[in-house]
């Protein structure tokens, strides 16, 4: 039985969708690092929580350095702060990070390749036409997600942390008591809340890019197309 070619239209669907995945992934995954990298967001969140306060004493900037080194795997944590139940959970956060720089590599390169295909399989303006109304969907999908980012945060945050944390880890080791436990004297419950609102700010900022950038270059496409005709 004779295999049947694949259609362009078929193509143009399958590589549109691997755009479309690779780019919602690429954006809320940099959004992430952006804000669980940035210093300036702990030094704002220490300030706002006073964690200054709850651990006197301590360098609170130096430890949070450290502890964004590590968990970049370039350093680390500092000696004598955290007990082993807290460094185990940092060394799981940290092979979350790493899981993430590695996807976000694969997705990058995926993204890269089909765009190169779009480019290669369509004339100039009908492959800048076809990347421009996908960025407007793109930037659509973004804000659906923030929304429902920023309403599952507002409405019940205890569910979303408790769902998010039961995704990624084992059931019970990211609980612990600030007692005698300084990881969530350091890391409030707070910063937690604070953070995934930040991230919906950044992303949001590369839905409106990617929106205003698809929607001009759609008119633009659009009236040459006109001007061909």
């Amino acid at each position: 039985m004779p295999i049947m070619p694949i259609s362009k239209k078929r193509i143009s669907i399958f590589l549109s969708c691997i755009i479309i995945a690779c780019s919602l992934y690429l954006v809320f995954a940099l959004s992430t690092i952006l804000v669980a990298f940035d210093v300036g967001f702990y030094s704002r969140e220490f300030a706002k929580y006073d964690v200054y306060g709850s651990l006197k004493g301590y360098d609170i900037e130096a430890i949070n350095k450290e502890v964004l080194y590590f968990l970049e795997d370039e350093g680390e944590l500092p000696k004598g702060f955290f007990s082993q139940r807290e460094t185990t959970h940092l060394n799981d956060v940290k092979g979350i990070f790493r899981l993430m720089f590695r996807t976000a590599i694969i997705a990058l390169f995926l993204l890269s390749a089909s765009l190169a295909a779009i480019f290669l399989k369509e004339n100039k303006i009908s492959a800048l036409n076809l990347l421009a109304r996908l960025s407007m969907g793109i930037a659509v999908l973004i804000a659906i997600i923030d929304a429902l980012l920023f309403f599952s945060v507002m409405l019940n945050f205890d569910i979303s942390f408790e769902a998010f944390h039961g995704i990624f880890f084992t059931q019970g080791s990211y609980l612990f008591d600030a007692s005698y436990e300084k990881i969530v004297v350091l890391y409030p419950s707070g910063l937690f809340y604070d953070a995934p609102i930040q991230i919906a700010r950044y992303s949001l900022m590369a839905a409106l890019v990617l929106g205003l950038g698809g929607a001009a270059v759609h008119l633009l496409t659009r009236k040459k197309h006109i001007a061909v005709q």
